[in-house]
This record gives structure tokens, sequence and C-alpha cells, in this order.
């Protein structure tokens, strides 16, 4: 390749160039791309000195790449994730007033962090390797993008007291490890930050404040409290006192007050409380005229919106309690007010809330959980699991998400609240054979939803196709089934109508009107699988037909035109004469076949439902409920009295596992249980774990152990114990689970440890863990370090 040199006889171009690239780490792609840009440009096959100069050298060819890679591979929506990666990987070493690069492990990451990582390493922005202890990591590619990409540069500067403190408590944080955590290197009690030194005021000694703690503005600019029988007005920019004015009138009866500066920075917003139900209200009092306001009154709790411009208050009722959102200029109501329709939630009672910057969304905590609510949309946007603490009644935002703020002693907790759509109120859900997808059947059995399962990925709807009406909302026992292959999707619409459809783009294929279910006699617990036996169930045979159970009536039909094929009446199986026990009725893997369990008798018949013959029987325990076969026929599940699950082998005959803890120690939680494949591996998803039995090694070969719900830890006792996690559906590779808190909120959970390792090392600051961090964990924590040193 020919070099054109400069007419100012300066030494050769690639040779400029290489001076220009340095040998940095990194070095080798700075310089592969800017040669691909320099080649864009080339005249006549030359690659000249003058082209070299337009793309502005190296760090402009670094510069003007960075810029076209950002606005290719990051969408508006990973922007938040991006910038923060970007921090990451930055620092400011002390002493130095220039910023460096820094090596960041993928457990300093969240998966969103990690996921931009790959995908701007693929562009040679980034490069990604591996740490000495063997942990993925990622860079920038050269020390040049810091001062050369004007995007991040500019970030450097913005954050640059963050990244100079950051660097000081790592620094700290080092020298602590490496002294055995000695408590003489634990911080002092000592302010953080710029003391503000404010002017006497007359009386302030005296601390006759009447129970009005200080209040600083909305802006910051201004501190106000009461000193004797005045309020003090401090400027925090100079320390000094703006003004001091008269300080409202005790009230008669007494009240306990609570001050706030307003909006305007000139009223103030006094809230009384008297003891008693409803018995709080919110004046505005005008300092300068001793004018007052009622903004709200006869209501039991009452917050501010972080400007200052709202109220949200909220009254109790009977039948639920009202939260109202109130404009502080006129005190007139915003829409009307909520109450909670959620039986799981609704409470009588004002529970603690915590408002954001306008008021219009508000955290409400109920039943272990807190609900964001929009007061204007009147709509539940996310429950989250939480304890109760002590907590701010502001909710922070950053980043365009919303924290909810507790403390505990020297702890500081801050709980995302979701504030989009991407929390999904579902009936039913369950998982695709790969794991890929999620189908749901929405809470208020409207319509089905497919979505894909990936972090991020979630908030997308693949194909959306509505139930029939009137909508049936779905119970514990309606289950959506899938065919063998998955291609196929068989959902109760009503009492006996199945419909099926695509799986994939939920295209209705047929619908099925069965035989009108008997009503059940009894409430009886489901085929290994938790909650309460259906009068009527539907499943796919090993052919793909759909199979509908109707009391003891079994009927087949073609699961494309939902023609019927075959029927079968289980009732010659019952005794003659006595009551008529409860029947079972399951899937057999071979065409045409069923397995009939009779309650009170050992022997489950193999039926052929074509012919009505029974082609074999299994003898098993007297207080059989149901049986469950693997795929190849040679191994089985059994359900005892007390819904005590065994395992079984075939031949010979006999049991090999159990008994095992019962399955619906809570009857109202669903659990999974299935076979992986025809060698006799079973998983059971129930009691806070999800376990891997061998029927042939009598073992359990894998178990992943959940520990107590988060809405649980706190509120349970002699009288109420713990509720367990529920389990909706698995994966076929056993891969992923679906999962839910007792107080709701739940979804897709990959079954993968080394990312829990990392989400668990990233919290902790990938240290070790102290004696208090062992025992809170639900799990025995190995000897050897869990996290490597960052």
């Amino acid at each position: 390749m020919p070099w054109a040199e400069s007419p100012a006889q300066s030494p050769g171009l690639g040779a400029y160039i290489l001076q220009d690239t340095g040998s940095e780490p990194g070095a080798l792609p700075l310089l592969g791309f800017t040669l691909d840009l320099l080649w864009q440009k080339q005249r006549g096959g030359l690659l000249t000195y003058q082209a070299y100069q337009e793309l502005g050298g190296v760090t402009g060819a670094l510069s003007l790449h960075a810029d076209q890679v950002w606005a290719e591979y990051v969408p508006e929506g990973d922007e938040p994730a991006a910038r923060r990666l970007f921090t990451q990987l930055i620092r400011v070493p002390m002493g130095s007033p220039a910023a460096t690069r820094r090596i960041a492990l993928r457990a300093d990451l969240d998966e969103e962090q990690w996921r931009v990582a790959q995908r701007l390493a693929a562009t040679r922005l980034l490069v990604t390797g591996r740490s000495a202890e063997g942990g993925e990591s990622v860079e920038l590619t050269h020390e040049a993008l810091i001062s050369g990409w004007e995007k991040l540069a500019r970030w450097v500067e913005e954050d640059r007291s963050f990244l100079v403190w950051r660097e000081s408590l790592r620094h700290d944080m080092d020298r602590w490890e490496r002294a055995e955590r000695t408590s003489e290197l634990l911080p002092k009690e000592e302010p953080m930050g710029e003391l503000h030194k404010l002017a006497p005021a007359p009386g302030a000694a005296i601390g006759t404040e009447d129970g009005l703690a200080p209040s600083m503005s909305a802006d910051g600019t201004l501190i106000v409290h009461r000193v004797l029988d005045h309020l003090v007005w401090w400027d925090l920019d100079s320390g000094a006192i703006a003004r001091s004015t008269r300080a409202p009138e005790d009230q008669p009866g007494g009240s306990m007050d609570d001050l706030w500066i307003g909006a305007d920075n000139r009223t103030l917003l006094l809230r009384r409380h008297r003891s008693g139900t409803n018995n709080t209200g919110l004046l505005v009092y005008d300092p300068a005229t001793d004018a007052s306001r009622v903004v709200a009154d006869g209501v039991d709790v009452i917050e501010l919106s972080g400007d200052r411009t709202a109220a949200v208050a909220c009254s109790e009722h009977d039948d639920g309690a009202a939260v109202s959102l109130l404009r502080i200029s006129d005190g007139a109501p915003q829409g009307k007010p909520y109450v909670e329709q959620d039986k799981r939630h609704r409470s009588g009672i004002c529970l603690s809330h915590a408002v954001n910057t306008d008021g219009t969304q508000v955290a409400l905590y109920s039943n272990n959980s807190l609900r964001l609510v929009d007061l204007l949309q009147h709509k539940v946007l996310s429950t989250v699991p939480s304890t109760y603490t002590s907590r701010s009644n502001r909710l922070a935002s950053a980043d365009g998400k919303l924290y909810y703020v507790g403390y505990k002693d020297s702890l500081i907790t801050y709980t995302e609240l979701p504030t989009g759509e991407s929390v999904l109120q579902v009936g039913q859900q369950i998982i695709t054979h790969d794991g890929g997808r999620t189908i749901s059947v929405l809470a208020d059995g409207s319509a089905l939803q497919v979505r894909p399962t990936a972090p991020g990925t979630n908030d997308q709807i693949i194909a959306e196709a509505p139930r029939a009406t009137p909508y049936r909302k779905p119970r514990s026992t309606d289950l959506v089934r899938l065919s063998k292959d998955g291609r196929l999707l068989a959902d109760l619409e009503g009492t006996n109508v199945v419909a099926v459809l695509d799986a994939s783009t939920l295209r209705r294929l047929a619908t099925i009107t069965a035989a009108e279910p008997p009503a059940p006699a009894t409430t009886t617990p489901a085929i290994l699988g938790g909650g309460e036996e259906p009068d009527f169930q539907h499943f796919f045979d090993v052919a793909g037909n759909v199979l509908t159970i109707s009391g003891t009536l079994v009927q087949q039909w073609d699961a494309r035109t939902g023609r019927e094929l075959a029927h079968y009446d289980a009732k010659a199986l019952l005794p003659t004469t006595g009551s008529v026990p409860h029947t079972s009725i399951g899937p057999y893997p071979a065409p045409n076949k069923v397995a009939v369990t009779v309650w009170g008798d050992p022997s489950v018949r193999i039926v052929d439902i074509t012919t009505g013959t029974v082609t074999e029987t299994v003898r098993t325990t007297e207080d059989v409920l149901a049986v469950q076969f693997d795929p190849s026929g040679r191994y089985f599940g059994l359900m005892r009295r007390g819904s005590i699950v065994e395992l079984w082998r075939r031949h010979p005959l006999r049991k090999q596992i159990g008994p095992l803890r019962s399955t619906a120690e809570d009857s109202a939680t669903p659990t999974v249980t299935q076979f992986l494949d025809g060698d006799g591996h079973f998983l059971i998803a129930a009691n806070n774990a999800v376990r891997t039995y061998g029927i042939e090694e009598r073992a359990v070969l894998e178990s992943y152990e959940f520990g107590l719900p988060p809405s649980e830890t706190s509120s349970s006792s002699s009288l109420f114990p713990p509720r367990p996690y529920a389990f909706m559906d698995m994966s076929k590779d056993a891969r992923a689970v679906i999962y839910a808190d007792p107080a709701g909120p739940g979804g897709v959970l990959p079954l993968d440890p080394r990312a829990w390792q990392r989400d668990l090392c990233k919290a902790i600051g990938n240290r070790t863990f102290t004696a208090e961090e062992r025992r809170s964990l639900p799990v025995r924590v190995p000897a050897q370090p869990v996290c490597a040193p960052d």
C-alpha cells in the first residue's frame, strides 16, 4: 500500500499514525478502525496525510467513531444503563486531576449494563477480557476516549465529585480489608461535605421551638426554624438571616404540628394532627399577614409532594381507606379518591405512604408490599414485596426510575418501583418448553399474551389475542396447557369450553365444547400439582389430541378441527354399592390411553378410551389419590393422602423415594411437579425450593433453596405461619421457573447460580460475608470465598 507524504516533508504517514496511536492495551483496535476510516477517504488508492488530518488524527477518528456507535447501538431506552456503565469504566486517582480508565468486572455491573457492554465491545469502543481471578471484565478501548470523546468528557466533569468520592471510598475499604476490618478504620460520625454555618439568632440556644422541627425549602436555599415566638429564616448560600417573621399561634387543645416552606419560599405549610381518627389537617400560613387557609381537614394522614405544590391525603372508612390528590394553591381535588380494589391489599386503615415530586404517584404500604399507584389514572403501576421499615415520605428518582427509600439503624435501602407497563397483572402464566417466552392469561380474563423472557425484553408483546366473552377470570386450577411439541395451546375459556390456539401466534384453530361437568361434591387436591382439584380438566395426549375430563367422562378431540374422536365413561370402574368414590383421571404416555385412579382402590388402571378396555393395572397403595407417569412409562410419581409424594419404578414394581414432604401444606399455593425425561428424573417445585430427584439414584440430584419470601420474613407468627412462594410453571429443561411472592409479584427466574452469584457479590461489593450475613442466607455459605476481590 503506497503512502503519500505531506508537502512539509514530515515523517511518513504510517510512522506518524503509529506515533499517535501509542502502545497501550487496546492500541491495535484503535489503529484498526482509524485505518478503516482513513481507507474510506482514499484517493486513487492512496492514504493521504490530508485525509488523516480531516479525521482529526487518531483521537479525532476515535471521537467520530464513538458518536456513530452511540447513535447506532445505544437506543434511547438503554441510555441510562450505558451512562452508568461508562461511569464504572473511569476513575479519578487520588491526588490526580485527570480521569483514567478502569477495568470493571462483570460482577460490578447489572444485566442491562453487561448487555450494553457486550454490544459495544463488538464495535471496538470497549474491550472485554478476563481478570486475574478469571472473571469477565470490560474496559475502554483507549485512554484517549476520556478526553477525546466530547460526550464522555462531559460526563467526567459532571460526575467528578462522585468519582473522587468513590475512589476515596475504595481506598478506605481496601485499607479496612487489609487491616482485617479493624473498627478503628471505620468511618467516624462526622458530617460529609461542606458545613453551612448559620448566623446566630437571639434565643436560638434556648430550644423553645414548641415541637416545630426545622424545614428546608424545596430548592435547598432556605431553612426556617421556630425560635421563641417567631420564625427565623436563614439563607443557606450566605449563612445570614434572611428575615424573621411571626410564628403561627398555638392551637387550643394541643396538637402535633409539622412545618414546611411552601413552593413559593414565602408561605408556610402547617400540618396539624390531634388524637383520633380523621383528625388531621393542612393549612397554608402567610407569616407576613398572619392569615391562614385550609387545604385539607378531617383526614387521617397527609403528605406533601416533593415540589410542595400538591398534597396526598388519606381518610379512613369501613369499606376501605380513600386516598386523594389535592392542589395546595386552592385545595381543589385532582380526580376522584382512590380506593383499593384488590381484596388482598384493601384496608380501612391509612397506612404509611410516600409521594413523588408532583404528587401524582404514591407508594402505599399494604400486606407486606409496596403498591405504586397513579392517582390521576386510578391505576396500580407495580406491586413490590417489602418489609416495613422507617422510611422517607418522598419517593426518590434517578435515571428515570422511582425508588422508595427506607432506613433501619445505619442501613439505607432503595427499593425500585417500576412505573411503566413492565408489571403485568396475570391470572395464569406458563413458560414455553424452551424457556424463551411466557404465555399469560390477563388477570381480568380479557386476553392471552405471548412475551419474551430475556431480561429487559419482557415488556414486548410478541402476540396477543382476545378471549371469548363473557371473560372467565382464571382460577388457580384453570391451567393453560401446551402440546408435547409446544406448538399448540389449550385454554379453558368457560366451564366446559376449551380454545385451541397456535402457541406462537395465538391464532385460534378450534373451539371445543365438552360435556357439562358435574357439581363437585368436595374439594380435593390436584393431581400432583397443588391447589384445588377442578371439576373439569383438559390436557393434550401424546398424539397431540385434546382430552377433556368432565367428572368421569373422558372425551378425545382433534386439536385442529375440534371434532370429537372418542369418549369413555370411567363409571364402569366404580363400585356398585356404597357411596360413590372420587376418581382421578390423568394422561398416560401411549396413544388413546389414560390412567384412572379410584380413591380407596390401590389399583391404578390404564384404559384405552377407544375400546373402553383396561390394558394394564398398576398396584400401588390404599390411599393413592393420583399418579403421574414419565414419558417412557417406566416410572411414576404417586400422590397419597395429605398430598404426600412418592416416586416409584414399574419393573420391578417398587417405591424408590419417599414419602417426601407434602406439596400442599398450603392448599392455595400452586406448585409444579413434572418428569424431565424418560430416565426417572422428577422435579418438585414446592415449599420454597426446586428439587430434582433421580429415581434410580434414589437421591436429590439438584436443589435450589429460595428461603422465606421477603413479604413473610417479618410478618409470620405461630398463629399465622409464613406463606411459601408459589411456583406456576417450569421450562422443559428445568432451567427457568415462574414463581410468585405470596404478596403477588413474581415472574420468570432463570435457575442460573452463576448469575445469582454475580448479583449477590455486586450487592455486597465483592467482599467476604460478615457473620450476620452468613446467618441471614437461606442456605449454608461455602467455606471458600464466594466473591472475587474487586
